[in-house]
C-alpha cells in the first residue's frame, strides 16, 4: 500500500488516517463520498478498513488537507461571500434569490464548509448571469 503523507502528516492511505482526515476536516464520509464521486458504501469501506483505501482518494484527501478546493467540488464559506460580493448582493438578497432564509446566509459564510453543492450550484448560475427572479431564464 502506498504511503501518502502530506503536510498534515497522515497517512491517508490506510483506514486510520483517512478517518483521521475527515475528522480533521469535519467532514462526513458521506461529504467526502459526494465531493470525490465514489459511492458512499465504498468510503464506508474505505474508512473501516474493509477495502484498501484508492491511492488517489488518498492523494485528494491529503490535498483538502492540504487546503486545495477545486471549484467544481464545493464553495467555502469565504468563497460564497466573495461570490455573493462579487454579485453586488445583500445577504438577504442572495437569500430571497435561493429561497433560504437570510440566517441561513450568514451560517454559510461562517462556515469552513459553506453551502451544499447545490447550493454552490446555483450561485455559480447567478455568476454566470441566470435571473432567478425571471421566469423566461428558466426552462
Amino acid at each position: 500500500m502506498p504511503q501518502i503523507i502530506g503536510s498534515a502528516g497522515i497517512n491517508t492511505a490506510t483506514a486510520e488516517g483517512m478517518q483521521s482526515g475527515l475528522d480533521i476536516l469535519k467532514m462526513s464520509k458521506s461529504r467526502f463520498s459526494l465531493l470525490i464521486g465514489a459511492p458512499e458504501a465504498t468510503v464506508h469501506a474505505w474508512v473501516r478498513g474493509r477495502r484498501p483505501v484508492h491511492p488517489t482518494a488518498a492523494k485528494m484527501l491529503d490535498w483538502m488537507l492540504d487546503g486545495v478546493r477545486p471549484e467544481t467540488w464545493h464553495m467555502t464559506g469565504d468563497q460564497l461571500r466573495e461570490a455573493r460580493e462579487g454579485l453586488c448582493m445583500t445577504e438577504y438578497e442572495l437569500a430571497d434569490a435561493l429561497d433560504v432564509e437570510t440566517a441561513t446566509i450568514v451560517k454559510w459564510e461562517s462556515d469552513f464548509h459553506g453551502p451544499p453543492h447545490f447550493v454552490a450550484t446555483a450561485v455559480r448560475w447567478l455568476q454566470d448571469g441566470l435571473d432567478f427572479g425571471d421566469s423566461s431564464t428558466v426552462s
